[in-house]
């Protein structure tokens, strides 16, 4: 009786710490092409500890690119989970998991450009006025960005296969029949000193809402009721934005990106 005492109180004890008892850990495998993978990492382990889950990450080779880590999850074959911009096909192919892990801030949009041709945007106030100058961004096959860019009759290409370091490089050519290359604010920081030729606009936020997520793939299905509420208690208790600011902290600087001074291109979100 004393032994199946202890087993109880000690049952409970477990359960009161949500600590399941003789639990597997949490396994995910995730791409490692995005520079932002640390945060995605370092997210993902702090905010399931935090929710009492024991969890494993292992990164897949940094060579597996974005369009060959998404056939991946259509195959489901050796990958958990991408983060990318939630659309409807995929919540039709994949397991989403409905907490923004970014706070909006892929959403918000900064164009990279070569070096000294700020003063090709220094009037633009409107979209209207950047639609006129007929500009060129650069895409990755199949991207989020594309369909916006196509919904407000902005011009721009996509390229298929390895897009990084391609559009990077493009883009700096200036010869190569592409402009800008916009990317999300806390992307800037991290990317430009990775590419020679290249620097940030300095006045415009092209501004969209569509939450940044996590998609699992089937074979990760269940995980996702306790990734999405640890994700969520990250959000409500602060742990999400204080992993943003520390892994990102340039974002936040008034005297780096200033998105705060920049003017608001509004665009529509399919």
């Amino acid at each position: 009786m004393k032994r199946v005492a202890v087993c109880l109180l000690a049952a409970m004890v477990l359960a009161s710490l949500a600590l399941p008892c003789g639990a597997d850990p949490v396994e995910l495998v995730i791409p490692a092409y995005d520079p932002k993978t640390g945060y995605f990492e370092a997210l993902l382990v702090e905010a399931l500890r935090a929710a009492g889950h024991d969890v494993v990450v292992r990164r897949l080779d940094p060579s597996v690119q974005q369009a060959r880590a998404v056939k991946m999850m259509d195959e489901d074959a050796g990958i958990s989970l991408i983060p990318i911009f939630k659309t409807p096909e995929r919540d039709a192919k994949y397991v989403a998991i409905d907490v923004d892990i970014l706070g909006r801030l892929m959403a918000w949009r900064i164009l990279l450009i070569p070096t000294g041709q700020q003063a090709v945007y220094d009037e633009v106030k409107t979209l209207d006025d950047y639609r006129n100058l007929r500009l060129v961004s650069g895409f990755g096959k199949d991207w989020f960005d594309a369909v916006v860019w196509q919904e407000n009759d902005l011009l721009y290409i996509e390229k298929d296969g390895s897009w990084n370091p391609t559009l990077y490089l493009m883009v700096a050519a200036r010869n190569r029949g592409v402009d800008n290359f916009p990317r999300g604010a806390v992307e800037v920081p991290v990317e430009l000193p990775l590419h020679d030729g290249l620097e940030a606009e300095k006045r415009l936020l092209f501004v969209y809402e569509r939450p940044f997520i996590f998609y699992l793939a089937r074979s990760a299905a269940p995980y996702r009721d306790i990734i999405r509420d640890a994700l969520a208690a990250a959000v409500k208790s602060g742990l999400m934005d204080r992993m943003i600011r520390q892994f990102f902290p340039e974002v936040f600087d008034p005297t780096g990106l200033d998105l705060d001074g920049r003017v608001r291109i509004i665009l529509e979100t399919p």
